[in-house]
C-alpha cells in the first residue's frame, strides 16, 4: 500500500466517524442517555448496545470485504463507549464490536477491544 492509499483510508475513517457521530447525536434515546450525570446499569447496557450495533457493523463490513478497511472503527468505538458510559459499557461494547472478527477466526480481537 502506498502512502496515498493510507491517507485515503484515514480520510474515509474520519468521514465515517463523523457520520456515525451525527447519526447517534440525532437519536433521542441515545442523546438522553449520554447527557445524564448518573446512569443505571440498564442505561449503561443500552448505551453499549447502541455502540456495539453501530461499530460492530463496521467490523462486519471489514470482515466481509477484506480490501476495504476504512470503516472498521472498532477500537475507537470501544474506547468511546468506555469513556462515555463507564467500564461496563466499554467492556460490553468491546465484546459486541469484536463478534464479527471473532467469528472470522481473529481470536485476539475480543480481548483487545474488551480491555
Amino acid at each position: 500500500m502506498s502512502s496515498e492509499q493510507y491517507l485515503v483510508v484515514l480520510l474515509v475513517r474520519i468521514a465515517v466517524a463523523a457520520s456515525v457521530a451525527s447519526v447517534l447525536a440525532r437519536l433521542g434515546a441515545f442523546l438522553r442517555m449520554l447527557m445524564r450525570e448518573e446512569r443505571t446499569l440498564l442505561q449503561r447496557t443500552q448505551m453499549a448496545l447502541f455502540y456495539g450495533a453501530v461499530f460492530g457493523a463496521g467490523g462486519a463490513v471489514r470482515v466481509l470485504a477484506p480490501d476495504y478497511k476504512a470503516v472498521d472503527l472498532g477500537f475507537a468505538g470501544s474506547l468511546l463507549a468506555g469513556l462515555t458510559g463507564g467500564y461496563w459499557s466499554g467492556l460490553l461494547a468491546g465484546v459486541l464490536i469484536s463478534l464479527p472478527a471473532t467469528f472470522h477466526a481473529e481470536w485476539m480481537t475480543m480481548p483487545m477491544l474488551a480491555g
